[in-house]
């Protein structure tokens, strides 16, 4: 009944964007998500810290226990969160898009590369005013980082290029949110 809940849950809320639970193989629940947005002083430092993560793991001082926090399975549940949440950022293994969206927008910003999309998405919901939808009563299985272990090399080389790949999509998200409070600002003047 997946089709059937995504029509209905279209007919009730009329989003934009919908995103189910979805559980890893370890049993975290990964939508929605927590971290809403980010500052610009945040992204700034972020970079800092992936860049630096990026030398320690040339040099190969870059820990396996520090990839686990990178990864940041402490803002993920161990637990369905149920029913239905609005506007709230969407992990990025699962995207329903809807005509609304569809025939507004030109897909996902071209611009990253396998991170931060679905917090780039969220930047356009609040700028945009569309809604994002979160519901428990769809759920699917992600089978993480598949995407990222398909481009092969060694362990230190892949993180090294998802280093590269968060560093260079947080630029994205920079200079987007940057553009969005500037138009905001003019619209209020």
């Amino acid at each position: 009944d997946f089709n059937e809940v995504i029509v209905r849950k279209y007919e009730e809320k009329k989003f934009a964007v919908l995103g189910p639970d979805i559980i890893t193989a370890d049993g975290y629940h990964q939508n929605p998500g927590e971290k809403q947005s980010w500052g610009l002083k945040e992204l700034r430092i972020y970079r800092l810290k992936k860049r630096i993560r990026y030398m320690l793991n040339l040099i190969g001082l870059d820990s396996s226990l520090g990839e686990a926090v990178a990864r940041n399975k402490n803002v993920y549940r161990t637990q369905t969160l149920d029913g239905d949440r609005e506007n709230t950022i969407l992990h990025g293994a699962c995207l329903i898009f809807s005509k609304d969206y569809i025939e507004k927008f030109d897909g996902i910003n071209g611009d990253t590369f396998l991170y931060m999309e679905e917090d780039i998405l969220k930047l356009y919901a609040d700028y945009y005013g569309f809604l994002m939808l979160y519901t428990s009563e769809l759920e699917i299985f992600h089978k993480e980082d598949v995407a990222t272990n398909m481009e092969g090399g060694s362990i230190g080389r892949r993180t090294r290029r998802k280093y590269k790949y968060l560093i260079e999509s947080s630029k994205v998200y920079s200079k987007l949110k940057k553009e969005f409070e500037k138009t905001a600002k003019k619209d209020e003047n």
